[in-house]
């Protein structure tokens, strides 16, 4: 059976837009108005759909826009006038826009560090020799590790269990 639906998916979005014109005279106009479009919800994707549907990042976008239009108009409605201009206009208009937009982790936010640790390796080490038939002597090498112990973190549970259990082979 198709759903037509996402998991853990959801989404909000308002949107918003407003005009106010203002008659100042007659033939002076102000018009003031502007919009707003605001999204939060779930950083859906398509790879991550299959596995991971319940670790989706967070989305939030702002954007608005505001303006302020001046119009004013020139009449020539003289009887007998030999101008061959019989009218004229001109805007004026100012307008602000700013967009704003963050996506993080609902679990870690702005903490970048606690999005790979899945916790502490401690590696002991024994030094290492090997024999040089020129000396007749055995020569120190470097070190070897012997075992790698590791301590889970909290920080990503599900991760640190995966590697909990891969240590826990050996």
């Amino acid at each position: 059976m198709k759903k037509h639906w996402r998991m853990n998916a959801r989404n909000s979005v308002f949107s918003a837009s407003g005009k106010i014109d203002v008659n100042t005279g007659p033939s002076v106009n102000v018009q003031l108005g502007g919009s707003l479009n605001y999204f939060q919800g779930t950083s859906y994707g398509y790879g991550s759909s299959l596995l991971n549907f319940t670790n989706y990042g967070v989305s939030k976008n702002l954007d608005y826009r505001v303006y302020a239009r001046l119009t004013q108009r020139f009449n020539n409605d003289r009887e007998g006038s030999s101008s061959k201009i019989k009218s004229a206009l001109y805007n004026l208009m100012v307008d602000y826009s700013k967009s704003m937009g963050e996506s993080y982790d609902p679990n870690h936010k702005y903490n970048l560090f606690n999005y790979g640790h899945v916790g502490k390796f401690v590696t002991t080490r024994v030094p290492s020799y090997e024999f040089d038939p020129a000396t007749q002597m055995y020569v120190h090498n470097g070190f070897r590790d012997v075992e790698v112990d590791f301590t889970p973190s909290e920080t990503n549970a599900a991760l640190a269990s995966i590697t909990t259990q891969y240590y826990n082979i050996y």
